[in-house]
Protein backbone atom coordinates (compact mmCIF):
# COMPACT_ATOMS: atom_id res chain seq x y z
CA UNK A 1 0.00 0.00 0.00
CA UNK A 2 0.84 3.31 -0.71
CA UNK A 3 2.71 5.06 2.53
CA UNK A 4 0.61 8.31 2.96
CA UNK A 5 2.57 10.05 5.85
CA UNK A 6 6.15 10.87 6.63
CA UNK A 7 7.15 7.64 8.78
CA UNK A 8 8.07 7.66 12.61
CA UNK A 9 11.68 7.34 13.47
CA UNK A 10 11.84 6.18 17.30
CA UNK A 11 13.13 3.78 19.98
CA UNK A 12 14.71 2.21 17.46
CA UNK A 13 11.59 1.88 15.15
CA UNK A 14 10.56 3.36 11.99
CA UNK A 15 6.31 3.68 11.79
CA UNK A 16 4.63 4.27 8.55
CA UNK A 17 1.18 5.08 8.31
CA UNK A 18 -0.19 3.52 5.39
CA UNK A 19 -3.30 4.65 3.12
CA UNK A 20 -5.18 1.77 4.00
CA UNK A 21 -5.47 2.38 7.49
CA UNK A 22 -2.44 0.68 8.46
CA UNK A 23 0.36 1.34 11.10
CA UNK A 24 3.49 -0.61 10.69
CA UNK A 25 6.80 -1.04 12.79
CA UNK A 26 9.83 -2.10 11.56
CA UNK A 27 13.09 -2.63 13.05
CA UNK A 28 15.53 -0.08 12.12
CA UNK A 29 18.14 -1.83 12.36
CA UNK A 30 17.63 -5.02 10.41
CA UNK A 31 14.39 -4.20 8.38
CA UNK A 32 11.90 -6.45 10.13
CA UNK A 33 8.14 -5.84 10.03
CA UNK A 34 8.22 -6.55 13.45
CA UNK A 35 4.46 -5.76 14.03
CA UNK A 36 1.28 -4.51 12.39
CA UNK A 37 -1.70 -2.46 13.86
CA UNK A 38 -4.91 -1.56 11.53
CA UNK A 39 -9.05 -1.24 12.18
CA UNK A 40 -10.94 -1.30 9.34
CA UNK A 41 -12.00 1.84 8.12
CA UNK A 42 -14.81 3.47 5.87
CA UNK A 43 -15.43 2.55 2.43
CA UNK A 44 -14.60 6.29 1.35
CA UNK A 45 -11.96 8.04 3.01
CA UNK A 46 -10.15 11.50 2.37
CA UNK A 47 -6.40 10.22 0.51
CA UNK A 48 -4.08 10.62 3.18
CA UNK A 49 -2.79 9.28 6.41
CA UNK A 50 -1.87 11.04 9.67
CA UNK A 51 2.10 11.04 10.79
CA UNK A 52 2.02 9.82 14.33
CA UNK A 53 3.93 11.44 16.88
CA UNK A 54 6.08 9.65 19.85
CA UNK A 55 6.12 10.65 23.25
CA UNK A 56 8.90 8.24 25.07
CA UNK A 57 7.00 4.73 24.52
CA UNK A 58 4.62 5.58 22.80
CA UNK A 59 3.28 7.03 20.01
CA UNK A 60 -0.42 8.39 19.05
CA UNK A 61 -1.56 8.75 15.83
CA UNK A 62 -5.27 9.53 13.80
CA UNK A 63 -6.91 7.10 12.28
CA UNK A 64 -9.25 7.25 9.27
CA UNK A 65 -13.08 7.32 10.38
CA UNK A 66 -12.13 10.17 13.09
CA UNK A 67 -10.15 7.96 16.04
CA UNK A 68 -7.29 9.02 18.22
CA UNK A 69 -5.38 5.47 18.84
CA UNK A 70 -2.20 5.18 21.71
CA UNK A 71 0.29 2.70 21.00
CA UNK A 72 3.59 0.87 22.59
CA UNK A 73 6.10 1.89 19.45
CA UNK A 74 8.06 -1.47 20.55
CA UNK A 75 5.00 -3.75 20.37
CA UNK A 76 2.32 -2.08 18.46
CA UNK A 77 -0.36 -2.80 21.22
CA UNK A 78 -2.79 -0.28 21.89
CA UNK A 79 -3.15 1.34 24.84
CA UNK A 80 -6.32 2.93 24.19
CA UNK A 81 -8.76 4.17 20.89
CA UNK A 82 -10.84 7.24 21.68
CA UNK A 83 -13.34 8.27 18.92
CA UNK A 84 -12.95 12.17 18.23
CA UNK A 85 -15.21 12.44 16.05
CA UNK A 86 -18.43 10.38 14.60
CA UNK A 87 -19.74 10.09 10.52
CA UNK A 88 -23.47 11.47 10.31
CA UNK A 89 -25.11 12.70 7.00
CA UNK A 90 -26.83 11.21 4.18
CA UNK A 91 -23.97 9.93 1.71
CA UNK A 92 -20.67 8.32 2.47
CA UNK A 93 -18.89 11.93 1.88
CA UNK A 94 -20.86 13.38 4.40
CA UNK A 95 -19.64 10.22 6.41
CA UNK A 96 -16.17 11.58 6.06
CA UNK A 97 -15.07 12.44 9.50
CA UNK A 98 -11.04 11.36 9.15
CA UNK A 99 -8.42 12.47 11.07
CA UNK A 100 -4.80 13.51 8.49
CA UNK A 101 -2.93 15.68 10.23
CA UNK A 102 -0.40 14.94 12.78
CA UNK A 103 -1.43 15.52 16.70
CA UNK A 104 0.23 18.50 18.78
CA UNK A 105 1.29 16.71 22.29
CA UNK A 106 2.26 18.65 25.44
CA UNK A 107 2.49 17.89 28.91
CA UNK A 108 -0.56 15.83 29.57
CA UNK A 109 -2.23 16.43 26.69
CA UNK A 110 -2.78 15.79 23.03
CA UNK A 111 -4.67 17.80 20.34
CA UNK A 112 -6.01 16.76 17.59
CA UNK A 113 -8.88 17.71 14.76
CA UNK A 114 -10.31 16.07 12.17
CA UNK A 115 -12.54 16.70 8.72
CA UNK A 116 -16.21 17.13 9.07
CA UNK A 117 -15.66 16.30 12.79
CA UNK A 118 -14.24 18.10 15.83
CA UNK A 119 -10.87 20.11 17.24
CA UNK A 120 -10.31 18.10 20.99
CA UNK A 121 -7.88 17.78 23.70
CA UNK A 122 -7.56 14.01 24.82
CA UNK A 123 -5.70 13.18 28.05
CA UNK A 124 -2.47 11.18 27.14
CA UNK A 125 -2.91 8.42 30.15
CA UNK A 126 -6.09 6.98 29.13
CA UNK A 127 -7.25 8.85 26.31
CA UNK A 128 -10.34 10.71 27.95
CA UNK A 129 -11.47 13.88 25.90
CA UNK A 130 -11.26 16.93 27.84
CA UNK A 131 -12.88 19.27 25.77
CA UNK A 132 -14.04 19.58 21.64
CA UNK A 133 -15.19 21.92 19.59
CA UNK A 134 -16.98 21.46 16.13
CA UNK A 135 -14.55 21.98 13.78
CA UNK A 136 -13.03 20.70 9.94
CA UNK A 137 -9.83 20.41 8.89
CA UNK A 138 -7.38 17.54 7.42
CA UNK A 139 -4.57 20.31 7.25
CA UNK A 140 -3.32 19.99 11.24
CA UNK A 141 -2.78 22.17 13.73
CA UNK A 142 -0.12 24.75 15.27
CA UNK A 143 0.52 25.66 19.34
CA UNK A 144 2.48 28.12 20.99
CA UNK A 145 2.00 26.85 23.96
CA UNK A 146 -0.80 28.13 24.80
CA UNK A 147 -2.77 28.84 22.04
CA UNK A 148 -4.37 26.55 19.08
CA UNK A 149 -4.32 27.94 15.85
CA UNK A 150 -6.34 26.11 12.43
CA UNK A 151 -7.46 26.76 9.21
CA UNK A 152 -10.61 25.15 8.68
CA UNK A 153 -11.73 23.35 4.97
CA UNK A 154 -13.46 26.79 4.03
CA UNK A 155 -10.35 29.04 4.36
CA UNK A 156 -10.69 30.57 7.43
CA UNK A 157 -8.08 30.67 10.72
CA UNK A 158 -9.12 30.09 13.74
CA UNK A 159 -7.52 30.48 17.45
CA UNK A 160 -8.91 28.23 20.14
CA UNK A 161 -7.49 28.17 23.86
CA UNK A 162 -6.03 25.06 24.54
CA UNK A 163 -7.47 25.24 28.26
CA UNK A 164 -10.92 24.92 27.03
CA UNK A 165 -11.63 25.44 23.36
CA UNK A 166 -12.95 29.10 23.26
CA UNK A 167 -12.88 30.50 20.59
CA UNK A 168 -10.12 33.54 20.77
CA UNK A 169 -10.64 35.01 17.30
CA UNK A 170 -11.53 34.15 13.45
CA UNK A 171 -10.14 35.32 10.24
CA UNK A 172 -12.26 34.90 7.64
CA UNK A 173 -10.34 37.15 4.92
CA UNK A 174 -8.80 34.04 2.93
CA UNK A 175 -12.03 32.16 2.70
CA UNK A 176 -11.81 29.49 -0.13
CA UNK A 177 -8.12 29.73 -0.59
CA UNK A 178 -7.59 26.00 0.42
CA UNK A 179 -5.30 27.20 2.95
CA UNK A 180 -2.00 24.61 4.58
CA UNK A 181 -1.82 24.39 8.28
CA UNK A 182 -0.80 27.22 10.10
CA UNK A 183 3.06 27.52 11.43
CA UNK A 184 4.87 30.07 13.48
CA UNK A 185 7.80 31.76 12.57
CA UNK A 186 9.30 34.92 13.60
CA UNK A 187 6.60 36.10 15.96
CA UNK A 188 3.90 35.84 13.02
CA UNK A 189 1.22 33.27 11.90
CA UNK A 190 2.36 31.92 8.31
CA UNK A 191 -0.54 30.08 6.18
CA UNK A 192 -0.26 29.09 2.44
CA UNK A 193 -2.54 29.17 -0.30
CA UNK A 194 -3.45 26.96 -3.78
CA UNK A 195 -2.23 29.87 -5.47
CA UNK A 196 1.39 29.89 -3.55
CA UNK A 197 0.97 32.99 -1.58
CA UNK A 198 2.41 33.27 2.01
CA UNK A 199 0.08 35.22 4.53
CA UNK A 200 1.30 36.26 7.46
CA UNK A 201 -1.23 36.78 10.49
CA UNK A 202 -0.71 38.49 13.78
CA UNK A 203 -1.17 35.75 16.58
CA UNK A 204 -2.91 38.16 18.69
CA UNK A 205 -5.75 39.10 17.02
CA UNK A 206 -5.74 37.23 13.44
CA UNK A 207 -5.14 40.39 11.02
CA UNK A 208 -3.15 40.06 8.40
CA UNK A 209 0.00 41.87 7.85
CA UNK A 210 1.57 40.87 4.51
CA UNK A 211 1.35 38.17 2.08
CA UNK A 212 4.18 37.19 -0.40
CA UNK A 213 3.67 34.76 -3.49
CA UNK A 214 6.47 32.47 -3.04
CA UNK A 215 6.06 30.22 -5.47
CA UNK A 216 3.55 29.80 -8.89
CA UNK A 217 1.45 26.75 -7.97
CA UNK A 218 -0.60 25.01 -5.01
CA UNK A 219 1.47 24.74 -1.78
CA UNK A 220 1.66 21.13 -1.58
CA UNK A 221 3.21 19.96 1.55
CA UNK A 222 3.44 21.52 5.45
CA UNK A 223 4.86 25.11 5.93
CA UNK A 224 8.31 24.33 7.47
CA UNK A 225 9.44 26.27 9.83
CA UNK A 226 13.41 27.65 10.12
CA UNK A 227 14.29 30.16 12.38
CA UNK A 228 12.27 33.48 10.99
CA UNK A 229 11.41 31.74 7.99
CA UNK A 230 9.44 29.41 6.52
CA UNK A 231 9.97 26.84 3.24
CA UNK A 232 7.51 26.37 0.85
CA UNK A 233 6.90 23.52 -2.07
CA UNK A 234 4.49 23.92 -4.90
CA UNK A 235 2.82 21.56 -6.20
CA UNK A 236 4.79 22.37 -9.58
CA UNK A 237 8.11 21.40 -7.91
CA UNK A 238 8.88 24.86 -6.78
CA UNK A 239 10.77 25.46 -3.32
CA UNK A 240 11.24 28.73 -1.75
CA UNK A 241 12.33 30.30 1.30
CA UNK A 242 10.40 33.19 2.81
CA UNK A 243 10.84 35.61 5.63
CA UNK A 244 8.53 36.87 8.19
CA UNK A 245 7.87 40.44 7.71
Amino acid sequence: SEIAAVPLVANGMVVAHTADGKLVGVNAATGEKTWVFHRSGPSLRLRGAAQPVVDGEYLYSGLDAGKLVKLNVATGRSQWETPISWPSGRNELDRVVDIDSRPVITGKRIYTVSYQGQMAAVGKKKGAVEWSIPFSSHQGLAFDGTVLYAADARGNVVAVDSANGHELWRQNALHGRRLSAPTIAGGYLAVADFEGYVHWLSPADGSLVARIRAVKSAVQAPLVTSGNRVIVYGSEGQLASVSAP
